[in-house]
């Protein structure tokens, strides 16, 4: 047996003598000695339960060879079996945000989806359906509902498609919540909408710092006012980033939740990140403490 090819190694600070294994093939996190390391790196011999435990969770495999072929045909392995097609379509990348930390800032300009281009996604996802496939989508922007009518169209006719080739369509939709009033919801949901992820930056003083207007404007109020009116109509997975200075104050947000009526047991799923680099690696103004990466 030899030791995985997909394997990380970290040290425990606060535990001499101490690491941690990531057999990032099975996901498998195992605490061990150094000395026990030691010996499997060494190729020592190892009593029945460790070598067993080392196998059942990934650390030993019987070739490395065969483990890294078996890798490279995943992706081909599970397209070849899967009846279901989802993808990203990026409508356009204008916003009516001005974020200091925009991950897209340093190509974002008024870049909108062509009508050809609109045509040919809709005829590549047709034959995809005739082929027996089901098709979710998530639209995306820049904020994708600045071009609603794009939308509209194009889960309009997807979804007629699908009717006509006994398959299913969905699709989500990331926004950043300013336009997203009940009206528009109840607009889509016919259309396939299935769910929606918005990003709050924390409480008001907070994200209307980190998510302001084009003009300078906070757009917390409008955004929770819309989370309020339309988070009992479709799954709301919401997101937030926070920066060193004030990750901690970010619970207060889950509190105005629930004291503006917002039921916490309708919300599909609540995760922070961190403020990550800008596409090109640069961070703008004051958030030059931005975390370069989520253990951070």
């Amino acid at each position: 047996m030899r030791i995985t090819c997909y394997l990380k190694t970290y040290p425990c600070p606060d535990k001499p003598g101490r690491i941690l294994l990531v057999a990032t093939r099975r996901c498998s996190v195992l605490e061990l000695s150094t000395e026990l390391w030691n010996r499997m790196r060494d190729g020592s011999d190892l009593s029945r339960n460790e070598r067993e435990t080392f196998i059942r969770l990934g650390v030993l495999v019987s070739d490395r060879d065969a483990e890294r072929e078996e890798m490279r045909a995943t992706f081909e392995t599970i397209n070849r079996t899967s009846r279901h097609l989802e993808i990203s379509v990026t409508l356009t990348l204008e916003c009516n945000l001005a974020c200091p930390y925009c991950y897209e800032a340093p190509f974002r300009g008024r870049y909108v989806m062509s009508p050809e281009t609109a045509d040919l996604l809709i005829q590549r996802l047709r034959e995809c359906m005739a082929d027996g496939m089901d098709v979710t989508v998530d639209f995306y922007g820049g904020e994708a509902l600045m071009r609603l009518d794009l939308l509209r169209m194009i889960a309009a006719r997807l979804q007629d498609a699908a009717t006509r080739c006994a398959v299913a369509f969905d699709f989500n939709l990331f926004t950043n919540g300013v336009l997203l009033t009940r009206c528009v919801v109840k607009e889509l949901l016919p259309l396939g909408l299935k769910a929606v992820r918005l990003t709050i930056d924390g409480p008001p003083d907070i994200h209307n710092v980190q998510r302001p207007f084009i003009s300078g404007q906070g757009s917390f109020a409008v955004i929770m006012a819309n989370l309020r009116d339309i988070h009992t109509l479709v799954p709301v997975d919401l997101g937030g980033n926070y920066t060193r200075e004030n990750y901690q104050r970010f619970p207060e947000l889950l509190d105005l939740f629930v004291e503006q009526g917002i039921e916490p047991a309708r919300m599909k799923a609540i995760s922070f990140s961190p403020v990550m680099p800008r596409a090109d690696g640069s961070v703008a103004g004051d958030f030059g403490s931005t975390c370069a990466c989520t253990a951070e």
